[in-house]
Formats: C-alpha cells, sequence, structure tokens
C-alpha cells in the first residue's frame, strides 16, 4: 500500500506540470548541463535544480516539497524531465528523419 500512495504523490507532482508554465534555464555555462533554475513566472519562484538522470538518486531541487516529501522528486524536476524528453525525442526524430534521407 505504501508503494501505492508513493507513485499517486509522483503522479500528482507530474500532472501539475501538465498546468503550470515553467521557464527553465542553465545556472551558467560551466555547470550546464546539470544545473538548472526553474521559475514559475506566475508565482514568482524560483528553485535550484539539479538533473542527474530520470531516476537517479543524486537529482535535487531547492523547493521546500522536494526536502520534506522524501519522493526524490518534486513538480520542478518533473517539469524539466518533461522538457527534456521532449528534446530528446525532438532530436531523435529530426536525426531519423535526416538520416533516412540520404544513403550511406
Amino acid at each position: 500500500m505504501k508503494d501505492t500512495k508513493k507513485s499517486w504523490k509522483i503522479k500528482l507532482r507530474k500532472q501539475v506540470t501538465d498546468i503550470e508554465h515553467f521557464n527553465i534555464s542553465c545556472v551558467d555555462d560551466a555547470l550546464c548541463p546539470g544545473e538548472y533554475i526553474v521559475r514559475n513566472p506566475e508565482k514568482n519562484n524560483e528553485y535550484k535544480v539539479v538533473y542527474r538522470g530520470a531516476n537517479s538518486e543524486w537529482n535535487y531541487c531547492s523547493c521546500m516539497d522536494f526536502k520534506t516529501s522524501r519522493l526524490g522528486t518534486c513538480k520542478h524536476i518533473e517539469a524539466f524531465f518533461n522538457i527534456f524528453a521532449y528534446f530528446f525525442w525532438l532530436f531523435q526524430y529530426f536525426a531519423v528523419t535526416l538520416l533516412s534521407k540520404f544513403e550511406f
């Protein structure tokens, strides 16, 4: 039952990223990729997100939810993951599309 409750809480955080808009930028060129600022322009909040991978235990966010929930994620990490996954898919799509036009 505990795993079901945990996965439900994670799904709630993922759903928020469909509703709220986040701006994501690198902390600076030296720390990118890996460290980002995730801003919510509606609430005027910003948090530092360290992203090491989809299932990494080294992901981090400076928000209170991440610090207290013990889920290993929050809406800011999920927002970054959504953007990262989208651009990765886009890159793969264009790479396959472009490469399919050439014969090797």
